[in-house]
């Protein structure tokens, strides 16, 4: 477009049209009103090559809005654009200046990634201008491929309306490659909001989005610009980890929320997803109404991998925000889901309301952790709105399986830290270290900590010690509505919280049938111990073993030790004026070296052995 009012540029056919060079072939709109600059084709269109077969590849493509004009390439039919060094869609600095490359009846190929007698394209640049609605826009309604040996960056920008965006309205969408066979694998992905205008790479139906190094999905710094990775009504794939010879495995995954307000960033699919990483996958919520997620709403959803010929998944982080509704959740609301990681997996929950992180599924949840598992809650003032949590919410079985040790921590104030099966399938829970709960005395809260399970049966596997420390929340234990099966070396309960907390309680407690078999160490006489202390200074505290039905404490015999009910040096505490007690509603069977029954300090500190009278 030039520089004066309505000069415009176009090449037009009204049926299909071939347009090659070996420079650059530039679409730029003009500095004044109506100056736009088109390729455009009733049918199919070809704009540029990237043969080396007795050719001369097109150097780059660039379209460009400009002060006063919009820039687009557009097809009615079939399009297929390419270029060796780049191609680039750049919204202009003038109101409504958008730049697109754009087929609205057919399917489109942009970019080439194959090496053999070819020029791969470098990299593929969608991004918005600093006019306003000056997006920056590749868009099919049928299908689409986009293809490149270089970076893919979608960017939002500063004028209001200046989005960025990879589009598919009809059909499926390849993105990117991780292959290397005659092939450039995708470098990167990165899918960013600005201050003013969202970013997205959408399809309408099935997509893949494949890169061989990181993909980054990063909410903007103005309010509600979000930015997105999304299927609309099919299945994603998202990652490659093959270490077949001719791939070269994705890197790493980021889905951070911005700074503004609501500027969300996420990864969505509506009938299930893979997501799959050799590097790390993170999930951060930021500032209010800021959250993270990667979700599908119907579908299973696997996350990570550590086995088979594949670049295994390291550490995976979820993260809540610093305020209110910045959470960070990984979630299959309708399906089962499964994460898994060949080194750590670490939950943070964040500051505010419905700060939280999560991992959420609606009929089977399956965690793997090579590592250690780390679950800590985080501030929020209002109890069920704030859970650091893994939970299956409707149907099927819940089960983790953890190398290392696993640790549930909880938060302050009204947060909630737990491991919940809310379903009817049964919950089981491997540690091959320590298992450890705890809320901690320098964040007091009126919370939950715990391991809980509605189904027919819990089972918790434990290669070391088992330990719940309520020291300054309100209820911190393990608990099941059906049977329930502790193995461990040791099993310590303790209780320490004081006011403000109300009827605090430390402990595990079965609906069913309770066993808890102690091995001890291995190598130390005496090492297999169940202590239940309560040093609370309440009277409405309790730490208990309890069921309702048949109760089993077994010892291993050359390692059994001590069961101590009551004080932590068992001659009372001055503060000590609350329950200790072990307690059956059925019967009770115990294998033990010695047990001790400490009283505490008034009345009401009582240390209990209880069973009905004929059950013992």
């Amino acid at each position: 477009g030039g520089s004066v009012m309505g000069s415009y540029a176009s090449v037009r056919a009204s049926t299909s049209q071939n347009i090659e060079n070996y420079g650059v072939i530039r679409v730029v709109g003009g500095s004044a009103a109506g100056t736009d600059a088109e390729l455009m084709a009733g049918s199919s269109q070809t704009v540029g090559s990237t043969s080396t077969f007795f050719n001369d590849p097109t150097a780059a493509i660039l379209v460009q809005g400009g002060a006063g004009g919009q820039a687009q390439i557009k097809a009615g039919g079939f399009q297929n654009v390419k270029a060796g060094e780049g191609i680039s869609v750049l919204g202009g600095t003038g109101t409504g200046t958008s730049a697109s490359i754009q087929s609205m009846a057919s399917s489109q190929n942009i970019g080439d990634s194959g090496t053999s007698f070819n020029d791969p394209t470098a990299n593929i640049l969608v991004r918005a201008g600093t006019g306003d609605a000056a997006f920056a826009s590749i868009q099919a309604s049928g299908d689409q491929t986009i293809n490149t040996g270089g970076t893919i960056t979608v960017l939002g920008s500063s004028g209001a309306g200046a989005y960025g965006e990879i589009l598919s309205t009809g059909g499926e969408q390849n993105i990117g490659s991780t292959s290397t066979s005659s092939n450039d694998a995708t470098d990167s992905i990165l899918v960013q909001a600005g201050s003013s205008g969202f970013a997205r790479i959408q399809a309408q139906n099935d997509q893949t989005v494949y890169s061989s190094g990181d993909l980054s999905v990063i909410g903007g710094t103005g309010a509600g610009m979000k930015a997105w990775v999304q299927s609309m009504t099919g299945y994603q794939t998202i990652g490659n980890t093959s270490n077949s010879f001719f791939n070269d495995p994705s890197g790493s995954i980021r889905v951070r929320a911005g700074s503004g307000n609501g500027a969300a960033a996420y990864i969505y699919a509506a009938t299930g997803q893979t997501i799959d990483a050799g590097g790390t996958i993170t999930v951060t919520g930021n500032a209010a109404g800021a959250y993270a997620e990667i979700v599908t709403t119907g579908g299973d959803q696997s996350i990570g991998n550590f086995g088979g010929f594949s670049d295994y998944t390291d550490s995976i982080t979820i993260s809540g925000g610093s305020a209110a509704g910045a959470y960070a959740r990984m979630a299959a609301i309708a399906g089962v889901q499964s994460v898994k990681t060949s080194a750590n997996l670490t939950m943070t929950g964040g500051a505010g309301d419905n700060a939280g992180a999560r991992i959420v599924s609606g009929a089977g949840q399956y965690i793997t952790v090579q590592g250690d598992l780390a679950m800590t809650g985080g501030s929020g003032s209002a109890p069920g709105l704030n859970e650091t949590a893994i939970r299956n919410t409707t149907s099927g079985d819940q089960i983790l399986d953890v190398r290392g040790n696993m640790s549930v921590t909880g938060g302050a104030m009204g947060s909630d830290t737990w491991v919940k099966q809310d379903a009817v399938g049964s919950q089981s829970i491997d540690v091959g270290g320590t298992l450890a709960l705890l809320s901690p005395s320098a964040t007091v809260s009126d919370g939950v900590t715990s391991i809980e399970a509605l189904g027919a049966s819990q089972s918790i596997e434990v290669g070391g010690a088992m330990s719940i420390a309520n020291q300054a929340g309100w209820r911190t234990f393990v608990s099941t509505t059906g049977t329930q099966s502790i193995n461990a070396d040791s099993l310590g309960i303790s209780l320490s919280s004081q006011a403000p907390v109300l009827s605090p309680f430390a402990g595990v407690v079965a609906g069913g049938n309770q066993i808890i078999n102690l091995r001890g160490d291995g190598s130390t006489l005496g090492s297999a111990t169940l202590s239940v202390f309560n040093t609370s200074s309440l009277n409405d505290s309790t730490a208990a073993v309890s069921t309702a039905a048949d109760q089993t404490i077994l010892m291993n015999y050359d390692f059994a030790g001590l069961v101590q009910i009551g004080s932590t040096d068992g001659l009372g505490k001055a503060n000590g004026l609350g329950k200790a007690q072990i307690f059956a509603g059925g019967k009770h069977t115990m294998v033990a070296g010695r047990l001790l029954i400490q009283g505490g300090a008034s009345a009401a500190a009582t240390s209990a052995l209880m069973v009905p009278d004929d059950a013992a």
